[in-house]
């Protein structure tokens, strides 16, 4: 699904992406990582508390 948006001016353009920026990263909770937000996870695997999977597409 491609959603597009028209935005008025660069500074509410800029708003929106950092907003959905935060969500995606802080607050969002995926099943594939153990229920963490990307942003855990990361925090957990540079304290070396977590093992993240490479995986190859």
């Amino acid at each position: 699904m491609i959603v597009c948006f028209e935005f008025a001016t660069y500074e509410k353009a800029y708003e929106s992406i950092t907003d959905f920026t935060g969500f995606y990263n802080q607050r969002r909770i995926p099943s594939s990582i153990d229920d963490l937000t990307p942003y855990e996870c990361y925090e957990l695997y540079k304290e070396k508390k977590v093992n993240i999977k490479e995986i190859r597409v």
